[in-house]
């Protein structure tokens, strides 16, 4: 399988075995349900990530034990907080979700790390509108942002305009770990 290398700025080749499949799903702020589906493998000490169809997915899926970024309680008994999030998926726009979750459950009075597993997905049910307004709290920068990594890219050589989405999303995701 080849994934795009920021740092060597080329497409390197990676052993099948190596290769995760990961699944991301968030909800909207209107609602629906989002899934993006990506592999991701260590490569000379950094994570490379390459976002993929569903079938591609499923392939990978299949072959390897998954790994699966939390995002919300789902419907299972799964705890999420950030004992929960496997280290090497947990970027800063998590951590600061969480830490925006755990102040909502504060500010009602409830120690988040102290619910059971059901009692989170019930108060992320019950708060849902608010916490839809976290993606908008988010989302706000990245207007901003993406001159910055315009930026960033041409002072490694890319240009930006030219790389693929996939060249693009690794491209960010080793910058945030540098």
């Amino acid at each position: 399988m080849k994934f795009f290398s920021v740092k060597d700025r080329k497409m390197v080749d990676v052993p099948d075995s190596q290769v995760k499949a990961v699944r991301y799903e968030r909800t909207t702020r209107s609602g629906k349900k989002q899934v993006r589906y990506a592999l991701m493998v260590e490569y000379d000490g950094r994570r490379l990530i390459k976002f993929v169809d569903e079938a591609t997915y499923r392939r990978f899926a299949d072959t390897v034990p998954q790994e699966r970024e939390p995002y919300l309680p789902s419907s299972s008994s799964r705890s999420v907080n950030s004992a929960s999030i496997p280290s090497p998926l947990a970027t800063q726009r998590q951590q600061a979700f969480y830490e925006k979750l755990r102040a909502l459950a504060q500010d009602q009075g409830v120690q988040w790390e102290q619910l059971s597993p059901q009692a989170q997905i019930e108060f992320v049910l019950r708060n849902k509108e608010a916490i839809a307004q976290f993606d908008d709290f988010f989302t706000q920068y990245e207007g901003r942002i993406e001159p910055v990594l315009r930026e960033a890219a041409a002072r490694c050589g890319l240009d930006w305009d030219k790389m693929s989405d996939d060249e693009r999303t690794a491209f960010v995701a080793e910058w945030l770990d540098d």
